[in-house]
C-alpha cells in the first residue's frame, strides 16, 4: 500500500492585500472571500429521458472583503456614488452621498487580491497566487456598526463585470501571474 502524495508547500494559510484601482484598502478582519459561480442549463431533448448536454448561461465573480480601516478614503471605495471632498490642507474630508451619478464606462475598477506571507504582513512574491478582477464595483449595502467591544468592520462586496478590452474568453477575472505566456 502506498501513501497519498501531499505537497506541503501547496497548502496555504494567509491573509491578503486587497487593492482597488491600485490603492491598498488597508487592514481586513476576517476572511476576504473570492467566489466564482457558474450557472449551467441542462438540455434534455424530447426524444430521450436523459440529459444530452449543458450550456453555460451565467458566470459571476465576487470578492467579499471585511474592511477594518474606517476612513473617508475607505468609505469612498465602498460607496461609489458618493463624492469625496478634501480641504486644501488634506486634513478635513467628507463624502457626500445621495442622488450621485455613476458612469458605467469609468467607475468600474481593477481589484487585485495578493496573499501575504505568514504573520509578517509581507506581500507574497509568488504572483501565481494572485486574483485579479479586471473591472469591479462595490454593490452591496454598507452597514456601519458601532459597538464598544469590537472593531468597526465594513463588509464590502466587489462584483466583477465583463471587461470587453480583454480577449474573448478571458474577460471576467484572472487567477495567477498576468505576465505568464504560452
Amino acid at each position: 500500500m502506498s501513501d497519498m502524495a501531499i505537497t506541503k508547500a501547496s497548502i496555504r494559510m494567509s491573509a491578503a492585500q486587497i487593492t482597488y484601482n491600485g490603492t491598498d484598502i488597508g487592514a481586513t478582519s476576517g476572511a476576504a472571500t473570492f467566489t466564482y459561480t457558474q450557472t449551467w442549463t441542462e438540455f434534455i431533448p424530447d426524444q430521450t429521458t436523459m440529459v444530452e448536454c449543458h450550456f453555460l448561461t451565467e458566470e459571476r465573480a465576487t470578492l467579499v472583503v471585511p474592511m477594518a480601516e474606517y476612513t473617508i478614503d475607505q468609505l469612498a471605495i465602498a460607496i461609489k456614488t458618493g463624492t469625496q471632498v478634501t480641504d486644501s490642507g488634506a486634513v478635513k474630508k467628507k463624502l457626500h452621498v445621495g442622488g450621485g451619478t455613476f458612469d458605467s464606462s469609468t467607475d468600474y475598477k481593477e481589484v487585485i487580491v495578493t496573499p501575504v506571507t505568514g504573520g509578517s504582513g509581507t506581500i507574497d512574491t509568488n504572483n501565481n497566487l494572485k486574483i485579479t478582477l479586471y473591472k469591479a464595483l462595490s454593490t452591496n449595502a454598507i452597514p456601519i456598526g458601532f459597538q464598544k467591544d469590537g472593531a468597526r468592520i465594513i463588509e464590502v462586496t466587489f462584483e466583477a463585470v465583463r471587461d470587453s478590452t480583454q480577449t474573448a474568453g478571458y474577460q471576467l477575472f484572472l487567477l495567477g501571474d498576468s505576465t505568464a505566456t504560452a
